[in-house]
């Protein structure tokens, strides 16, 4: 598939993520363009780095860390648009492993958590159902957000983000 689809969802998965944050109850701890400290530190080999140096992240950093770790992690190139999208936001949002076990549960690929030839063989099978597997997804994202401790602190924003990522998925698949 093609690669379209990331200059709209680097440019979602960044405005949903907004800029530095260290909330209390969040369990990622600090970020910065949505990066979170530990993703930092692995990303640039230093894990002496600090909130000082995350605070400093470039747009064009986090891009990359976003293409490299998260976008080619769940093989968004190969993807069907908007379901590229969807997997992507979600692996951002929640971690590729979870994302990828999401897809994989949808299309009935084996859940080993990694997205290779076997589960987009299977997605592959859904090509005139793509629709249909967006609203899976979604289903499947949002009865992720409710189970989560911090639903009620959070909730409402993963909600709304869950919605922008729908409505871009499906743009996205329209425009195909």
């Amino acid at each position: 598939m093609a690669a379209s689809s990331w200059p709209a969802s680097i440019a979602e998965v960044l405005a949903s993520e907004g800029g530095w944050s260290d909330h209390k109850s969040d369990p990622g701890g600090a970020t910065n363009r949505g990066i979170t400290i530990a993703v930092f530190r692995m990303w640039r080999g230093n894990y002496a780095l600090g909130p000082k140096d995350l605070r400093a992240l470039s747009e064009a950093e986090s891009k990359a860390i976003y293409r490299s770790e998260y976008w080619n992690a769940v093989q968004g190139d190969a993807l069907p648009p908007g379901i590229d999208h969807l997997v992507f936001d979600m692996a951002c949002n929640a971690g590729v492993r979870r994302s990828s076990l999401q897809l994989q549960d949808v299309v009935g690929a084996d859940p080993d958590g990694v997205i290779g030839p076997r589960t987009l063989q299977r997605v592959g099978m859904f090509a005139d159902k793509l629709d249909v597997m967006i609203d899976s997804l979604r289903d499947a994202h949002e009865a992720h957000y409710k189970s989560l401790r911090t639903f009620s602190t959070f909730g409402k924003g993963w909600m709304a983000r869950l919605g922008r990522r729908t409505a871009l998925a499906r743009e996205l698949l329209r425009e195909a």
